[in-house]
């Protein structure tokens, strides 16, 4: 059974855990759905013409001003269904919401089990 101090957590402690200790997180009422810290990283400009997320336009102006990307503070929103990925503002909803619990490693092997059995909605 899942540790009752990493579910049914509010917003502010479930977040705090997913930035200080890069947990992923996640409502009980959504399981679909997980929210993780997007690891801080610099893409130099060796990279960066091999990137597939961004048009030709946007690498060649990259290239010919700061030569890199660096990505930081973002929070993505992970749809475990689809595999879209997006990012991360928190409604109303999410923000006053008791149902946040940190994804540990009990709770991933369910999410997993859920998904190969086609359960997960």
């Amino acid at each position: 059974m899942s540790n009752p101090i990493i579910m049914n957590m509010n917003f502010s402690n479930a977040f705090k855990e997913c930035i200080t200790h890069n947990k992923i997180i996640g409502r009980k009422s959504e399981l679909k759905y997980i929210i993780t810290a997007q690891i801080p990283a610099i893409i130099g400009e060796e990279v960066i013409p091999k990137l597939t997320s961004l048009n030709d336009t946007v690498k060649e102006l990259l290239l010919a001003t700061c030569k890199r990307i660096h990505y930081h503070n973002q929070m993505l929103k992970i749809n475990l269904n689809t595999g879209e990925a997006e990012q991360y503002m928190p409604t109303a909803e999410d923000l006053f919401a008791l149902d946040w619990q940190i994804i540990d490693d009990e709770l991933l092997e369910e999410i997993k089990w859920r998904f190969s059995n086609h359960s997960l909605v």
